[in-house]
């Protein structure tokens, strides 16, 4: 345990490496800040009275999405740096070290979840104190489990090709357009409807909601429906992800495209 929690802080350290302190507070407060204004501006302006839901919940989506990118580059950036090919052929288990690698991107998630939201509090003025921070949390990881195995997916194919900008941005696509975060996934046709209950996120987003919209927080049947459905399609994913990971790494290994850059 002690060296999975190495390894996953390792990992949350890289993709700061070359980041100094001016960056580092530009990319933790300045960028969520920004973020926190814009979906302040629009909602007031659409005339949004819960807004205070609606900013959270796209404080979470954009948390979440871009903290699980990093783990759908994360074989690519093996392959920059040339190590890809030691990893495949270490007798370690490549996929679960990109699995407990890819956790790091949670730590990210709840850090660029929480400072957005103490900004909005003392520098908007939005009333959170109702917040239930432990919720959060649980959404925060609830969002995290299902989009990084489909990340990770997208990044299995960093064994067979060098380019992954098409199916990364897909991936943020996808997330966006089906999480109901950005407008009410109720809004969408039937078919579309049916479809956003197993796109990883949305389930999350709903639990989110189901929470803030109530004035006294509380566990009911909705949310256990979100969450065993955010639940059920992360195990789905993961394994599904096993077995496309080693026929990926099998059809590199055949093929030699570990070597090309």
């Amino acid at each position: 345990m002690r060296r999975w929690g190495t390894l996953i802080w390792l990992s949350y350290k890289e993709q700061y490496a070359t980041f100094n302190l001016i960056s580092f507070m530009v990319y933790k407060i300045v960028q969520p800040m920004i973020q926190v204004i814009f979906f302040v501006l629009l909602i007031s302006k659409n005339g949004d009275s819960n807004i205070k839901s609606v900013v959270l919940t796209n404080i979470i989506l954009a948390a979440v999405v871009n903290a699980a990118v990093y783990s759908g580059v994360i074989l690519s950036n093996e392959r920059v740096q040339g190590t890809l090919k030691l990893i495949v052929a270490s007798r370690n288990d490549t996929f679960k070290i990109v699995f407990l690698r890819s956790l790091a991107g949670i730590i990210d998630a709840i850090i660029m979840v929480i400072v957005p939201i103490i900004l909005a509090k003392f520098v908007l003025h939005i009333d959170i104190n109702s917040i239930d921070i432990i919720a959060v949390v649980i959404t925060v990881f609830l969002g995290m489990l299902a989009a990084i195995p489909l990340s990770l997916l997208i990044g299995s194919m960093s064994l067979i090709t060098t380019d992954l900008n098409l199916f990364i941005n897909l991936f943020i696509f996808v997330i966006n357009f089906f999480s109901g975060a950005l407008f009410s996934s109720q809004k969408l046709p039937y078919l579309w409807q049916v479809i956003s209950n197993f796109i990883p996120l949305h389930n999350s987003i709903q639990f989110a909601m189901a929470i803030f919209n109530e004035r006294q927080p509380h566990i009911n049947w909705q949310l256990v429906i979100f969450s065993g459905r955010e639940i059920s399609i992360s195990i789905v994913l993961i394994i599904v992800n096993v077995v496309i990971y080693k026929k990926f790494e099998r059809t590199a290994q055949k093929g030699g495209t570990l070597e090309l850059y």
